[in-house]
């Protein structure tokens, strides 16, 4: 558990070193295979998807039903980290469409419905939905309120991410909001995505104080993490709180600073505000 929790108080070489030794061929195939989503994931961190790509390959060489790298691949995917160059061809061979859409755990189904959105497949995100409610109603019907909550606040979710692309921002909130106050536990996970567009479209509609104490909070998973201290630095810069603004925008260049080549240009934006703003 500790290998693919993110923790910002270890750092990546840290993680090299517990991966090694957790890959060592004394341990069983689970084991080795979730040393290597933990590294993978902490390179997600540090905006080296290309090499976290890489330990992905391994974790699922060890174990191909290990669902935290094809999730880990496709959260990177819907937040545009991950390059289609360098993603797509691992992407095709790890999880078809159909088999998370067929999937009898909720996170396969809305999971299915964000990269739907993302790729522009309106009808297969609009499937996802109803897959979720069915599973909410079949759960309900075998006695499992939990569970039938959890599936409901996926749909809505997914019914969120579709609104937003649409441009419908209240509703888009309003599902958002709905789907966050009702998954949790194991599936939690995914969460800070949901927290991400929230927090945009709240900046939109002008609620910057929920969107900045949003972006400040982002630190459960490792695609989210950079991505909430360059907004958060970005609307304190318009807002003209200039030392809050540096200080995000100096946590994103130090986490990011050997971020991949198609990364690099968030960065050297950062950077560039940094010496806009200590100019002032």
């Amino acid at each position: 558990p500790l290998l693919i929790n993110v923790n910002p108080a270890w750092n990546l070489p840290l993680y090299r070193v517990i991966a090694e030794a957790g890959s060592h061929p004394r341990f069983p195939e689970q084991v080795r295979g979730l040393s290597q989503v933990g590294l993978a994931f902490q390179y997600f961190r540090n905006g080296q998807i290309g090499r976290g790509l890489e330990h992905i390959r391994r974790a699922h060489a060890f174990n191909p039903a290990e669902f935290r790298a094809v999730f880990a691949l496709s959260m990177a995917r819907v937040l545009g980290l991950a390059a289609d160059t360098a993603s797509a061809g691992l992407w095709n061979r790890m999880a078809r469409s159909a088999d998370l859409l067929a999937g009898h755990l909720p996170w396969q189904p809305w999971e299915f419905g964000l990269v739907a959105v993302k790729s522009g497949r309106i009808a297969d995100a609009r499937a996802a939905v109803q897959k979720l409610e069915a599973m909410a109603d079949e759960s309900l019907a075998a006695g499992d309120s939990a569970a039938a909550t959890t599936a409901r606040g996926m749909a809505s979710d997914v019914q969120g991410h579709l609104a937003a692309a649409q441009g419908d921002v209240d509703s888009a909130i309003a599902h958002l909001r709905r789907g966050l106050s009702m998954i949790t536990g194991t599936y939690a996970a995914g969460r800070d995505v949901d927290r991400l567009l929230l927090a945009s479209l709240l900046e939109t509609r002008g609620e910057e104080e929920e969107a900045l104490q949003i972006y400040g909070t982002l630190l459960k998973t490792p695609w989210t993490e950079a991505l909430g201290y360059v907004r958060r630095a970005q609307l304190h810069e318009r807002r003209g709180e200039r030392q809050e603004a540096l200080d995000f925008y100096a946590r994103f260049v130090d986490l990011w600073a050997e971020a991949d080549v198609h990364l690099q240009p968030q960065v050297e934006s950062a950077r560039r505000a940094m010496e806009r703003l200590a100019g002032n």
